[in-house]
């Protein structure tokens, strides 16, 4: 339902006809005000500018994350625009409680709706194993999307998978992805050096050498 008063900072055609639809579904007469003085246009032009300061914000914002995507595809000779990056990590409480957990990146930032939980199923949720339960997660998160669509240009397919995790994990993704029959998704593990510092992580590839990113990198910062 609309408020019984509608403050606009410029005029509209016809707003007779437009308070009229808007009064059809509701119990009261509604108002369209185009207010030039007074408090209720100091109130339009407070509103105006809070408006314009948070697109601003959102602008730079979305221009910072447009190239902190552009230089993480570089770093990784990842030739396609990345739209859309999953990262999975799992966890469990001596082998109890198992859970995979997913989040998503993109142009804008976090995309918290799509954020995904995993409940292991038994009996890998009993072992603690972690590369079981990283496999199982991937299979079933992309099993899924296979039965919803094949084509991997649609918005739900990510253009990188990032897993918490080593050389293990990398070689489980790659086991669950291959047993699908896709061989052509990007996906790397992303784990801390052995004295688990905030830093030294070390970048995991499939059949690749790791490699580490200056630890001042913002790519680094992004990706931690």
């Amino acid at each position: 339902t609309a408020p019984k008063n509608i403050l606009l900072s410029d005029k509209i055609e016809n707003p007779l006809l437009v308070e009229q639809l808007l009064s059809k579904n509701s119990s009261f007469k509604i108002k369209i005000l185009n207010p030039q003085i007074g408090e209720k246009a100091i109130l339009i032009e407070n509103a105006r500018r809070n408006a314009e300061e948070a697109l601003a914000r959102r602008n730079s914002e979305s221009a910072n994350q447009t190239k902190l995507l552009k230089d993480l595809a570089n770093k990784l000779n990842i030739e396609k625009k990345l739209k859309r990056i999953e990262v999975y990590d799992n966890s469990h409480i001596q082998g109890t409680d198992a859970i995979g957990g997913m989040i998503v990146s993109g142009p804008d930032g976090l995309e918290k709706s799509a954020y995904r939980k995993f409940n292991i199923k038994e009996p890998t949720a009993q072992t603690g194993n972690d590369l079981a339960m990283m496999k199982e997660v991937i299979h079933r998160r992309f099993s899924k999307l296979l039965s919803e669509s094949s084509d991997q240009t649609t918005e739900n397919w990510p253009d990188l998978i990032i897993i918490d995790g080593g050389a293990g994990q990398v070689s489980a993704v790659a086991t669950a992805l291959k047993d699908l029959g896709i061989t052509d998704l990007h996906f790397i593990g992303v784990a801390k050096g052995e004295e688990r510092d905030a830093g030294k992580e070390l970048f995991y590839r499939h059949q690749k050498k790791p490699f580490s990113l200056r630890h001042t990198d913002p790519v680094l910062y992004f990706v931690q």
